[in-house]
């Protein structure tokens, strides 16, 4: 998780996961946008 303009945190870490070969995307609106779309979190 990265919040901030200049964070690019995110995208190094999407990045790094692809060349790995995992499958990534970045999650616009960050834990916000996630629990406006209904997703629950687990704590």
């Amino acid at each position: 998780y990265c919040a901030g303009p200049h964070c690019n945190g995110t995208e190094k870490a999407a990045i790094r996961l692809a060349k790995l070969g995992r499958l990534v995307k970045k999650m616009i609106g960050g834990v916000t946008g996630w629990i406006d779309e209904g997703f629950s979190l687990i704590k």
